[in-house]
C-alpha cells in the first residue's frame, strides 16, 4: 500500500473552535517532526462563524499570516487554503452558527462533517488526515466517527499534544527555528524556539513540545451505499447503514408466499431462481453442500445429477401457485428428465448471484448470501457462507 505521504493530493481536515493555533501545530507535527513527513497540499477547516473569523485573521494572508510563516520558516511547499477551504457550520435553515448550543445544531454539524469527509474520501488520489484537536468535543467525535465510516487505508486520525505552558498561550502557533518571545495570560515570558535537539537538557525541557498522537480507528467503509461513500447522506443515515452491516447474516425463505428475506431485506426472485436458492439453502441448513464435478458420463455422476434434479423439482413444485409456474412446468420437467445438467447449474447459480448482488449491494454484506464454490477445481462443492442456524425455510 502507498504511504499517505506519496499520494498526489494530501488533505488535512481540522475542526476548530476559537483556537486556530491547532492548525499550525498539527501541520508542524505532520510536516516537520513526523518521519516520513506528511506535507499537506490542502487544508480544510470546519468551524463556527466565530471560529471562521479567527481562522481568516490569523491563518490566511500575510499579517500575521501564521500558515505562511510556518511554511517559510521550515521551507514547506505552499498549502492550498482559500476562502472556500474554511467551511462554516450552518443551522438547518442555512444561517451560520456562531456556536453549537442545541441538539439541532449538533445534528446539522454532524451532517456537515459527514458530508465533507465523505466527499474528500471519494477521491482515490487523496490521502486524508483528520485532526481532533480543536472545537467542541462533540465535533471531534463526529469527525472521528465520520472517518471510521469512510476512512480508507491511506487515511489517518490524530490529536496534537502541546506542552501545557505553551498550550495556555494564545500567542503560540508552533515551535519556531529561531528565538521568539511570547507571553502567557499571566505575563510569563516563553521562548517558542524549537529546542528539541538542544544538547542542554535544562534548555530543551523549557522549550515547546508538540507531538502528534496517532489514533487507530476501525474502517467500516467497505460495503456502504454509494450515496454514503460520497457524502450524500446524513449522519443518521450513515450510522444506520453501518449498523445494518454489523447485524448477523440471516436468510429466510418463505415457500408458501414465494418470498426471500436476506439480512432483513426482501429479495425479489423469479420462481426458477427461488427454487434453486431453496434447494441450495436447504442443503446448507442441514450442514451439506451440493457436489459438482466436471465428469459427465460415469454412473455415479448420472445418479447424482438425477438426485439433484429430483431435489430441485421438489422445491420448484412448492411454488406452483406462483403465476409463472404453470406456464413453464412441463418445460422444466423435460429439462430435468436426464438429470440436473452442468449448464443448468452454472447458469442458475450465475443468475441467482447476479440478482442477489443487485438487490443487496446497498443494504447488507452480500457474500454470505451468495452461492459460493468450495474445494478445488474440477471437484467443487457449492453452498452458502451461512451457519445452519442462520437459515430459516418456511414450508407451504
Amino acid at each position: 500500500m502507498m504511504s499517505p505521504a506519496a499520494f498526489p493530493r494530501r488533505v488535512l481536515f481540522t475542526v476548530t473552535g476559537l483556537t486556530p493555533q491547532i492548525v499550525t501545530e498539527t501541520i508542524y507535527g505532520l510536516a516537520v517532526k513526523q518521519t516520513p513527513p506528511f506535507l499537506p497540499t490542502q487544508l480544510v477547516v470546519m468551524t463556527t462563524s466565530d471560529g471562521a473569523n479567527r481562522a481568516r485573521l490569523t491563518l490566511q494572508g500575510n499579517d500575521p499570516g501564521w500558515l505562511l510563516r510556518l511554511c517559510k520558516d521550515y521551507d514547506l511547499p505552499p498549502i492550498q487554503f482559500g476562502g472556500e477551504d474554511i467551511r462554516v457550520l450552518r443551522a438547518k435553515g442555512g444561517a451560520a452558527l456562531p456556536d453549537i448550543r442545541s441538539g439541532e445544531d449538533n445534528e446539522a454539524a454532524a451532517d456537515a462533517i459527514v458530508a465533507t469527509i465523505g466527499a474528500l474520501t471519494a477521491d482515490p488520489d487523496c490521502a486524508l488526515h483528520v485532526s481532533l484537536a480543536g472545537g467542541r468535543k462533540t465535533l471531534g467525535f463526529f469527525a472521528a466517527y465520520a472517518l471510521s465510516l469512510y476512512g480508507r487505508p491511506q487515511d489517518r486520525l490524530s490529536h496534537v499534544l502541546v506542552s501545557p505552558a505553551f498550550e495556555a498561550s494564545t500567542e503560540f502557533y508552533y515551535p519556531t527555528p529561531y528565538s521568539n518571545v511570547i507571553y502567557t495570560r499571566d505575563g510569563t515570558p516563553l521562548n517558542t524556539r524549537d529546542t528539541a535537539e538542544d544538547p542542554d537538557a535544562e534548555t530543551r525541557d523549557r522549550g515547546p513540545k508538540v507531538e502528534l498522537a496517532d489514533i487507530p480507528f476501525v474502517r467500516m467503509r467497505d460495503g456502504l451505499l454509494e450515496a454514503l461513500r460520497t457524502g450524500q447522506a446524513s449522519y443518521r443515515d450513515a450510522v444506520a447503514a453501518a449498523q445494518d452491516r454489523l447485524r448477523p447474516a440471516r436468510l429466510a425463505i418463505d415457500l408458501g408466499n414465494g418470498q426471500v428475506w436476506a439480512g432483513g431485506k426482501r429479495i425479489e426472485l423469479r420462481p426458477v431462481s427461488l427454487a434453486f436458492y431453496a434447494w441450495i439453502a436447504r442443503a446448507a441448513k442441514s450442514g451439506r453442500r451440493i457436489a459438482r464435478t466436471v465428469e459427465a458420463t460415469s454412473k455415479s455422476v448420472l445418479a447424482r445429477d438425477a438426485a439433484h434434479a429430483k431435489a430441485f423439482l421438489a422445491e420448484y413444485g412448492k411454488l406452483r401457485d406462483l403465476g409463472e409456474f404453470a406456464a413453464i412446468n412441463d418445460t422444466m420437467n423435460a429439462t430435468m428428465k436426464e438429470g440436473l445438467q452442468p449448464k443448468f447449474f452454472s447458469e442458475g447459480r450465475s443468475k441467482l448471484n447476479a440478482q442477489l448482488k443487485q438487490q443487496l449491494i446497498d443494504a447488507v454484506a452480500v457474500a454470505p448470501y451468495l452461492v459460493q464454490a468450495f474445494g478445488k477445481r474440477g471437484h467443487y462443492e457449492y453452498g452458502l457462507g451461512l451457519a445452519p442456524e442462520a437459515i430459516t425455510i418456511v414450508e407451504r
